[in-house]
């Protein structure tokens, strides 16, 4: 399953404290309604036709930004339309967008009440800290917490994605109890901050003591994978199958810019932007095609790293957590100065050698909640 992301634009009405994107947050540049049409037709000429159905229906299409709701839902029924064009007749099941939700308005809310069934909200919603400012300083907090009750009169699907950094870091247990009491459905995304005092030791602890309550009395439906999982899960992403993973993000994932040139991911592109290194292209969608891009032995050669994991000499080879970790996010290697085709994240692998550990002690001590689903590998390691 694939999950392609767009880039749109950069416009945007916030200005966020640990924003990477902040020189370009006054362009207004999107992408023309045919060039994504271009894009669509491009993907499409690169799938074999025996497995076109299949991509249809597996595929992920994610818009992101800047805020895509700066402009209209007019531009995006057009965006729609014109790649179910490209892929008839095998259009595109799938698709969600990434917003801070602050310029919902009835318009939008009619879009998304027709686009209920194939369009997915992932809300940015910082409920700890200062950070997701507008641009005169004032926190979007309030408004995000307004428009978020009407999607749900409205029954419009959407999950929340909430920022922990350096600072909001002590707040973690504060904003998961705020979650479960709105009953949102919700993922953290953990930001190294350049410079900080953001330790491995002191976030495993964190983290472990928020777990405890969250296990054992969480609200929500949530489906472990292996021990390891309950921090992948529920800080990096996995309230929605198709956010990405760690285990599968180089061979499953693409960030397509807005001049056709597609990148690992969103994430590690903008820490290599940030940190003023060129960033790792696999190809351009409309000048090589999206068969060659995926055989490019750039994307080969960042692939070859999760190859890296099982070699003999590897200190990777008999970690218990590797099949999910798979030597941590791409991004975080580059944020420590590392090549992202060839080593670990040094923060990650710290954090599960902390963790591992006392998660499945803990686990194991302790009876499993009705709501929580134990996959077939956590039952392999002993664990009903």
């Amino acid at each position: 399953m694939y999950t392609i992301v767009f880039q749109l634009g950069f416009k945007c009405n916030l200005q966020c404290k640990y924003c990477r994107e902040r020189p370009l947050l006054n362009d207004s540049t999107k992408v023309a309604v045919d060039k994504y049409e271009s894009f669509c037709r491009a993907i499409r000429l690169g799938i074999p036709k025996n497995k076109m159905e299949q991509f249809a229906k597996t595929a992920h299409f994610m818009f992101a930004g800047g805020e895509p709701m700066m402009a209209p839902p007019s531009y995006f029924e057009s965006l729609l339309q014109a790649e179910a064009e490209a892929f008839s007749p095998f259009p595109i099941q799938n698709h969600s967008l990434q917003t801070n939700l602050t310029l919902l308005n009835k318009g939008w809310v009619e879009f998304l009440k027709s686009e209920r069934h194939r369009l997915y909200l992932g809300v940015s919603y910082d409920v700890v800290g200062d950070d997701r400012v507008f641009r005169n300083g004032r926190l979007s907090n309030d408004k995000v917490r307004r428009n978020i009750d009407t999607l749900r009169e409205h029954e419009i699907p959407f999950g929340v994605n909430c920022v922990i950094d350096s600072k909001s870091l002590e707040r973690m247990q504060d904003a998961i109890d705020i979650f479960e009491k709105e009953g949102l459905d919700f993922r953290f995304q953990l930001i190294q901050d350049k410079g900080s005092e953001f330790s491995a030791e002191r976030y495993a602890q964190v983290f472990m003591t928020a777990f405890r309550k969250y296990y054992m009395n969480s609200k929500s439906k949530v489906v472990w994978m292996n021990p390891v999982a309950y921090i992948m899960d529920l800080i990096m992403g996995n309230w929605h199958s198709f956010l990405c993973t760690h285990a599968h993000c180089t061979n499953w994932m693409l960030f397509v810019l807005a001049n056709g040139d597609v990148a690992h991911c969103p994430a590690m592109y903008e820490v290599e932007v940030g940190k003023g290194v060129k960033p790792l292209i696999y190809g351009n969608l409309l000048t090589d095609g999206f068969s060659k891009i995926l055989t490019s032995k750039s994307k080969k050669k960042m692939m070859g790293c999760f190859d890296e994991i099982d070699r003999k000499d590897s200190d990777c080879k008999n970690c218990p957590e590797k099949s999910i970790c798979s030597r941590g996010c791409r991004a975080d290697v580059v944020m420590e100065g590392g090549d992202p085709s060839r080593e670990k994240s040094i923060f990650w692998c710290h954090v599960n050698e902390i963790l591992y550990p006392e998660l499945k002690q803990f686990i194991e001590k302790h009876p499993i909640p009705r709501n929580i689903k134990l996959s077939q590998a956590l039952r392999n390691e002993g664990i009903e």
